[in-house]
């Protein structure tokens, strides 16, 4: 899974999801939207999710795992994301679906 965010000027009025968050181009200013896209093992694009500008990474894998299940059904996957992702609480989700993953750890503060 790869998290990703595009940002509008202007007052972005006709897209609700559009909010400010934390911005990874560094517009604070303007309103964004958060994508999630899914690959397979060959890169190859398998969905996406558009999540609300002001939602952390951490707070989209419920409904990527979701999503992911609900389109292709349930598999034996293996999951891989970074840092922004991880939480006890989401590697406590992956545990209770049996899933298998891979993910970055947090830098020590």
């Amino acid at each position: 899974m790869t998290l990703t965010s595009t940002y509008f000027e202007g007052q972005a009025a006709g897209l609700p999801k559009a909010r400010r968050g934390y911005s990874r181009d560094h517009r604070p200013d303007c309103k964004q939207l958060l994508i999630a896209l899914i690959v397979s093992t060959e890169g190859l694009p398998l969905t996406y999710e558009i999540f609300p500008g002001n939602l952390l990474d951490r707070g989209t894998l419920s409904q990527v795992l979701d999503a992911v299940e609900s389109k292709y059904g349930h598999a034996r996957r293996v999951w891989v994301f970074d840092r922004g992702v991880v939480s006890e609480a989401n590697l406590e989700l992956l545990r209770r679906r049996g899933a298998h993953y891979l993910v970055g750890t947090p830098k020590a503060s």
